[in-house]
């Protein structure tokens, strides 16, 4: 979980790619947009997310344009503009928080799907020793 002072967006080594191709910035900026407006697939969110902690160019360029888009909604809603940047804190670090428990979620799917394959291998492995055993093979 991100600390109220930590930078959601401050890079750590456990937090480095899970594998899978790295975006370039000029995808990374394309998304910007779509993810202010939360219209990103869990996927392109997690890219995003990972690409945006490592790299200062668009970590700037998200800066501004939640400044700018967020601000603007306020001053039409609210009339009142808080703290934009610490929401932009916040909104990355709810990211985080889905993309982490999607990777957790992911992990035991796979150790379920795993134990589930070695659980029936073994019962078939046993049954048919019951039936050598029995004279049915």
């Amino acid at each position: 979980m991100i600390k109220q002072d930590e930078n959601p967006l401050k890079m750590r080594k456990s937090d480095s790619g899970h594998g899978g191709e790295t975006m370039t910035c000029k995808e990374a900026q394309a998304l910007i947009i779509p993810y202010i407006n939360q219209q990103l697939s869990m996927d392109e969110v997690e890219a995003f997310i990972e690409h945006v902690r490592g790299c200062k160019a668009c970590q700037e360029e998200l800066e501004i344009y939640y400044i700018a888009m967020v601000g603007v909604r306020q001053l039409d809603t609210e009339g009142d503009i808080s703290d934009i940047k610490e929401e932009l804190k916040k909104s990355i670090a709810g990211s985080l928080f889905k993309v982490q428990v999607r990777r957790n979620f992911r992990v035991v799917k796979y150790a379920v799907l795993t134990l589930s394959f070695w659980s029936t291998l073994v019962m078939l492995f046993l049954q048919f020793r019951i039936w050598w055993n029995n004279g049915f093979l």
